[in-house]
């Protein structure tokens, strides 16, 4: 994708965060042990859709290593599987009466 197609989606979600954060000034109390603290609610909307993001990554992760390295192997083989086909290819045929 080009620099300025980059440029503009980047703008146009801030924009569209700004948007939500305006439409959504409300604040709400999170109440925990120790206290209690006031914040936002789009504040609270953007730290869950990140940490549900970020656990979403880490779940899959050991999924996308394992596939990686089933990859590298059969690369491997493929390269071996081909080495062995040229040289099969390059021995003279022997005919047999």
């Amino acid at each position: 994708m080009s620099r300025l197609m980059k440029l503009i989606l980047i703008f146009f979600l801030i924009l569209i965060g700004l948007v939500f954060h305006l439409r959504n000034s409300q604040q709400v109390v999170l109440d925990y042990l120790i206290g209690s603290q006031e914040f936002y609610l789009s504040i609270w909307m953007f730290v869950s859709l990140v940490s549900g993001t970020l656990l979403g990554i880490f779940a899959s992760l050991p999924v996308i290593f394992k596939l990686k390295r089933d990859n590298i192997r059969l690369s491997k083989q493929v390269n071996e599987s081909e080495k062995e086909i040229k040289n099969l290819r390059a021995l003279p045929v022997k005919d047999n009466p």
